[in-house]
């Protein structure tokens, strides 16, 4: 026959309360470690989304710069298009450090230029000579700021210079450049080809937490190597 143990309750008490004070330190660590985590996991998916809409966005003006060519409206053997224009808004100079790519220090330039269009409507955007057909309408992307924000614009004016599109690409940015062999001082590449544009957009977002997200991207565009 077995004797049974009485044991105390203020013992058993003391027991209990360990056990709660063990579990609530285990659950805390498991709390803060699944807390770093997931604030690890939200970063990486802001700056990775802030990449992919910048990229986009540079592809979509190399896509279209693709598409333009050299026009001599007069024939007088000089290009009207494309042309470069400085952006009447520059950013400040580059703050130092921070992470990703240096931040853009410097003017931004605006490109304007033609691209192809089939004015006859027979489905082909040449004549009957079979010179190419040059939209009337005059395109751009620009750069200006609205709000304190830095925007790339895809504009279009029709023959008289009015605005008739005018559409956001892209924010968060702080510098715009369009290089070209023939470009302007300080921004002329002469290793570029006769046709060959190099973009490069600077993009910079404030989030919380004092942290920045910067990028940048660089594309060459080759333009078709035909004149009317």
């Amino acid at each position: 026959m077995c004797a049974e143990t009485n044991r105390p309750e203020g013992l058993a008490l003391v027991e209990s309360l360990v056990g709660i004070a063990v579990t609530a330190v285990i659950l805390t660590a498991v709390y803060g470690v699944l807390s770093v985590s997931l604030r690890g996991d939200e970063t990486l998916r802001t700056r990775l989304e802030f990449q992919l809409a910048a990229n986009r966005a540079a592809e979509e003006i190399v896509r279209m710069l693709k598409m333009s060519g050299p026009v001599d409206l007069d024939l007088d053997g000089s290009w009207e298009f494309p042309n470069l224009q400085p952006a009447p808004i520059s950013p400040i100079p580059a703050p130092p450090g921070g992470p990703g790519p240096a931040a853009a220090g410097g003017p931004s330039w605006n490109i304007f230029f033609r691209v192809p269009e089939d004015l006859n409507g027979d489905g082909d955007p040449t004549d009957a000579l079979g010179i190419l057909e040059w939209d009337p309408r005059t395109y751009s992307f620009e750069r200006n700021e609205v709000g304190g924000i830095g925007e790339v614009r895809l504009r279009a004016y029709d023959g008289q210079g009015s605005l008739v599109e005018d559409r956001v690409l892209a924010r968060h940015v702080t510098r715009l450049l369009f290089q070209m062999r023939d470009g302007p001082p300080g921004e002329a590449d002469p290793g570029l080809g006769l046709h060959e544009i190099r973009v490069r957009i600077w993009f910079e977002r404030a989030e919380m937490a004092e942290q920045t997200l910067r990028h940048q991207v660089v594309l060459g565009a080759n333009m078709r190597a035909v004149q009317p």
